[in-house]
């Protein structure tokens, strides 16, 4: 096993890795980021939800979008998308990371149905708060 670096915000970093990873057959998108406002109302939630979108979401679709033919000449394999109980119930305080779950479980299913045929399952995983430096408590 080797370490690989990847920033899913850079496309170019994604290139490096699919071409480093050509034996791939399980990908897991765990990359994620949130922000945490006062309200839904909050004037910063629109800067931080384009930076939360950049990562949950449009860094799901492109590192999806590198792998899934790595993992088509690899007879198939998995994707399995790490998602959140955001996906179903949103707190106006994590209201733009609640949308970009929800964005990406939408792209998790077509995505699920397209690759179908290549032979590869696309999963999403549901979970609640997990300890990472995501959740640490900052007091």
């Amino acid at each position: 096993m080797i370490q690989v670096r990847l920033d899913v915000t850079d496309h170019a970093s994604i290139a490096e890795a699919a071409n480093q990873c050509g034996d791939t057959t399980l990908l897991i998108n765990n990359a994620g980021v949130a922000h945490l406002t006062s309200s839904t109302l909050d004037p910063s939630m629109i800067e931080g939800a384009r930076e939360i979108l950049e990562t949950n979401y449009f860094g799901t679709i492109a590192v999806s979008q590198a792998f899934a033919p790595i993992l088509a000449r690899n007879g198939g394999g998995a994707i399995i998308n790490v998602l959140s109980d955001a996906t179903w119930y949103a707190r106006p305080m994590l209201a733009a990371y609640s949308a970009s779950k929800s964005a990406a479980w939408s792209f998790t299913n077509a995505l699920r149905i397209e690759l179908r045929g290549h032979k590869t399952a696309v999963l999403g995983l549901h979970v609640s708060f997990m300890d990472t430096d995501m959740t640490m408590d900052s007091t």
